[in-house]
């Protein structure tokens, strides 16, 4: 079986410039529409609760509302899918992601449905102004260069191993998934903000390299990319359905979006061979690092990633971890003595650092 006709027949545009402008517009209308099905949900509940004091609207009314969204819904999975055509996929997300933020800033402020604060603001303004970088920085697009790195899938290492990973993540994150919704397996919310993060990010990362590939396979190639794309879409929903329920959004949008797009990233320079067009490395690399402090920006104090690791710390060795109040003495007594051995070995190689202040009472004792 070959591929859609339409996949092939579609004009391409002529120019590099008109093939990046046509892949960010289809990005943009495709957060545009995302949007604007959330919002069709969203709104006419805030209304329900702010201005029609509870009371809900008509059966009929609330049909139209739901119809809207997989209208919106629809729009958000086809235009992105055209987008991945005509553009490297590694600016194909940061885009689509970028003007989402913007367009959610745009339409909650002006429905008074969230004041956000400044950081939100900034955090916002920094991810957007990065992506437009990067669509100057970044690699550019080339059908010829699609099917020539299409056509050594498989055959050089890299890709290979790069592929390998992909699949290990997205099937430890599915096990995971199963185990936690369908086994009832307690995990650490430390591994299930991992496992959901890891089904996210690929899930992504993936549809995006996924999509461009349905314009380039054919026949038994092209069957399979479609199976391996309705799975990972549908990972990609679930996990983001019931990772509502069980995770504090504010913590886990940030983590998926910063995995959504350095998966997208190394992808495109290791399979897409994106590396090939770059033009400003130091530049390309310094947008990425903005746009991940633009997602750090915009994050909840609790998503640290510092944070998480502590806490993986601590539960791993919480058996041998003293007590609250006796490791603040232990630390006091450590304290006491590093300040000591320092100042005794600076004044037995002959230093002239000043001398350390009398030690009170309690830590001479705690030296003991």
């Amino acid at each position: 079986m070959d591929a859609p006709p339409a996949l092939r027949s579609m004009k391409q545009p002529s120019s590099t410039d008109g093939a990046i402008s046509y892949h960010c517009s289809q990005s943009i209308i495709g957060s545009f529409s995302y949007v604007c099905g959330i919002m069709a949900i969203a709104l006419p509940a805030f209304w329900v609760e702010n201005k029609r004091g509870g009371e809900p609207y008509p059966q009929w009314a609330d049909l139209c509302f739901l119809g809207l969204y997989f209208v919106g819904q629809t729009g958000a999975f086809a235009f992105p899918l055209i987008a991945s055509w005509y553009g490297p996929t590694s600016i194909l997300l940061p885009v689509y992601q970028a003007s989402m933020l913007l367009w959610n800033l745009l339409f909650m402020s002006a429905f008074g449905m969230q004041a956000f604060k400044k950081n939100q603001k900034v955090g916002t303004e920094v991810i957007v102004v990065a992506t437009v970088m990067l669509i100057d920085a970044g690699p550019m697009p080339s059908k010829a260069q699609d099917a020539a790195a299409f056509a050594s899938f498989g055959n050089s290492t890299h890709t290979v191993i790069w592929m390998g990973v992909l699949a290990g993540l997205w099937l430890w994150s599915t096990y995971g998934m199963l185990r936690d919704t369908c086994c009832g397996a307690e995990y650490s919310n430390t591994v299930l903000m991992s496992i959901y993060v890891a089904a996210q990010g690929i899930g992504t990362s993936s549809t995006t390299s996924l999509g461009k590939l349905l314009s380039l396979a054919e026949g038994s190639s092209f069957m399979l990319v479609g199976v391996l794309y309705g799975l990972t879409g549908a990972t990609n929903t679930y996990s983001s359905v019931i990772a509502a329920k069980k995770l504090n959004q504010a913590d886990f949008i940030p983590f998926a979006a910063v995995a959504s797009l350095l998966l997208n990233q190394v992808s495109g320079l290791l399979l897409w061979e994106d590396w090939r067009t770059i033009k400003l490395w130091v530049s390309y690399i310094g947008i990425h690092i903005l746009i991940v402090l633009g997602i750090y920006d915009l994050s909840s104090a609790g998503a640290d990633v510092i944070d998480y690791a502590a806490q993986a710390r601590r539960s791993m060795s919480g058996r041998f971890t003293l007590p609250e109040t006796e490791s603040r003495r232990e630390d006091a007594r450590l304290t006491a003595k590093t300040r000591w051995f320092v100042a005794l070995s600076a004044a037995s190689n002959g230093s002239k650092a000043s001398a350390p202040a009398p030690a009170s009472a309690s830590a001479r004792e705690a030296m003991l």
